[in-house]
């Protein structure tokens, strides 16, 4: 059917149903021609009978692609099914307000950054919480790049009853002995401002061999403009700093690390902490929310 997708993207299929009796079916979909691998789709169902039975389901792309085969199979039983009004569409934003007497409570839940205007007349709390910008950016992110880096994981696992208990900030990370090659993430910085960079490692067991000195520099326009020396075989589990600088949206950031010993190193997340607060007490006729975020505003 040449459906066409776009990796990430969330998409509502809905259609109706009905059958001459109580019937299975399932529907996916999926790769247009051999290995068949679904697109993000597939899903068993039942139809209750002769009434008509309108059915909506939500699902996530897992390729683009533009040969996407949309397929309903209605098992082996013996018996008539009707299928009607069949359409796919990219699924709305899921950006959920909840009204109060003083105030009001705006949710992201959808999973990228959104902006997000504010109906009403509302300003943000004061407060030192809550940085305006602040996020991760993983060795699995499209920003990191990781030159000869190996791909590696150190993790103890969720279902291990003693410690140690360590892990990567994601699925992995990456590690390295060479002192020659390097690997970088690009911050993505979304506005000018002051920001506390940080680094993440596991705390595994294997860190008593790891190096004592990798070296972390923040660079602009291919210029160093901050830079740390930290021993990878102390402080995993936890954020490390590495600096605190002004960063431009204009000119934006990296971070590369390189190893300064002949021992192995790792590469795997960075945190990006805004000076600027949400909870400055500005006016918000809008509201810029990152994936899974949540923000209270106070009636003015």
């Amino acid at each position: 059917m040449n459906v066409p997708t776009v990796k990430g993207t969330a998409y509502d299929l809905s259609f109706k149903i009905r059958s001459d009796a109580p019937h299975g079916f399932s529907v996916g979909l999926q790769k247009g021609s051999a290995d068949w691998h679904s697109y993000g789709l597939s899903r068993s169902l039942s139809s209750t009978g002769p009434t008509w039975q309108s059915v909506m389901l939500s699902f996530e792309a897992t390729e683009t692609a533009t040969d996407g085969r949309l397929g309903f199979n209605v098992s082996s039983t013996t018996g008539t099914v009707w299928i009607d009004d069949v359409k796919m569409v990219p699924h709305p934003a899921d950006i959920f307000r909840r009204d109060f007497d003083n105030g009001t409570v705006i949710l992201n839940a959808t999973n990228s950054a959104q902006t997000i205007p504010v109906t009403g007349s509302y300003r943000r709390l004061i407060g030192a919480q809550a940085p305006r910008y602040q996020y991760i950016i993983d060795d699995a992110d499209a920003g990191f790049t990781a030159g000869t880096w190996s791909s590696v994981t150190y993790d103890s696992g969720l279902n291990v009853a003693l410690g140690p208990w360590f892990h990567d900030w994601g699925k992995g990370c990456h590690q390295s002995s060479s002192t020659t090659d390097t690997a970088t993430w690009d911050l993505g910085i979304r506005a000018d401002d002051i920001y506390t960079l940080d680094a993440w490692w596991p705390a595994a067991p294997d860190a008593t061999n790891w190096s004592s000195a990798v070296r972390y520099d923040v660079i602009v326009n291919g210029s160093v403009v901050a830079t740390t020396t930290i021993d990878q075989t102390r402080n995993g589990d936890q954020w490390n700093r590495i600096a605190s600088v002004a960063l431009t949206k204009a000119a934006g950031a990296q971070v590369r690390i390189t190893n300064l010993q002949s021992k192995p190193a790792i590469a795997d997340a960075i945190l990006v902490q805004s000076t600027a607060r949400y909870n400055d007490g500005s006016d918000a006729p809008s509201v810029e929310l990152d994936a899974k975020d949540a923000i209270i505003l106070l009636k003015k």
